[in-house]
């Protein structure tokens, strides 16, 4: 059974994936939480426990995190963010004022 600490909304934003020996490819967030998030990767497999970094722009703003793959299956990825101060600076834990009427959060990645 799963446990989760954290509710996890329904997102859509681009997402830059680094990982070491493995190469960067660019995914895209489909639900966040303050804790994780689940990253679409299709064709692109990687294994439980990877370590990786994430790129994106939130409000203009180049944010840099590191993650940790706690599932993997399903076209893309759960991680687990190692650091949390990128997403208390962006402002992750005012999503659900921000949700859009369907609960879709866009933000600002451009």
């Amino acid at each position: 059974m799963e446990h989760r600490y954290n509710k996890r909304f329904n997102v859509e934003f681009s997402v830059l994936v680094v990982v070491r020996d493995k190469g960067v490819r660019i995914g895209t967030a489909r639900n966040l939480s303050l804790e994780g998030m689940f990253v679409s990767l299709p064709d692109w497999s990687l294994a439980l426990g990877t370590m990786l970094t994430l790129k994106l722009r939130v409000n203009g703003v180049l944010e840099t995190m590191r993650a940790m793959v706690v599932h993997s299956g399903d076209g893309g990825v759960g991680v687990f963010f190692r650091d949390m101060e990128p997403m208390r600076r962006a402002g992750w834990h005012r999503v659900p004022a921000l949700l859009d009427e369907d609960g879709t959060y866009w933000m600002d990645v451009g």
